[in-house]
């Protein structure tokens, strides 16, 4: 039998359990800090044997919670767990769910800015001075061209008196019509 296959699995189950240790050990420091700020708070000391007892009481159960999540995804033919799995596994806590859904959704606002922030810029609205030249019809260039010139003399005919447009809008005489020259018979 060829000694290279056995290797590689063999190095698999190595790697899985060096991850296994210190998945373990991490899981052993927070029950550990967790009972120091317990035990500076109250009165309550923690021997090492109920520390150890705790952590591989909390290791055990998120591993099987682990499991329980990877069943529900793969239960709804899927490879990935989501959201909707943990809202099932803590379906009768309320205030776990609430606590995730919290969760979630700060995470889904942060993906959504990260996204919109990634995303190039758009040029519309943003064309330069040659682009803008190519973009437009002569005769609008022409009248552009006209009302630039206009602008930049001193009592331009371009602009308009403010006092012309309220004078017009006070003009007594009305403005005629089509529907006003119909005749009426009542």
């Amino acid at each position: 039998m060829d000694d290279s296959l056995n290797d590689g699995k063999k190095g698999k189950k190595e790697d899985k359990g060096k991850d296994e240790q210190m998945l373990r050990a991490a899981v052993h420091y927070i029950i550990y800090k967790i009972s120091e700020e317990v035990a500076s708070t109250t009165n309550v000391k923690f021997t090492k044997d109920v520390i150890a007892s705790l952590a591989n009481h909390f290791y055990r159960d998120f591993a099987t919670r682990g499991r329980d999540l990877e069943h529900f995804a793969r239960h709804a033919k899927r490879s990935k767990i989501q959201p909707d799995d943990v809202r099932l596994m803590y379906r009768n806590c309320p205030d776990i769910v609430a606590q995730a859904d919290v969760a979630l959704t700060k995470n889904e606002k942060e993906k959504q800015e990260a996204k919109a922030a990634s995303k190039p810029k758009s040029k519309v609205g943003r064309l330069n001075s040659e682009e803008l030249s190519n973009s437009r019809e002569p005769s609008v260039e022409a009248e552009l061209e006209d009302k630039n010139a206009h602008d930049g003399e001193d009592g331009a005919e371009g602009e308009k008196d403010p006092a012309q447009d309220v004078d017009r809008l006070n003009d007594p005489e009305p403005v005629a019509h089509d529907f006003m020259d119909i005749e009426s018979d009542f």
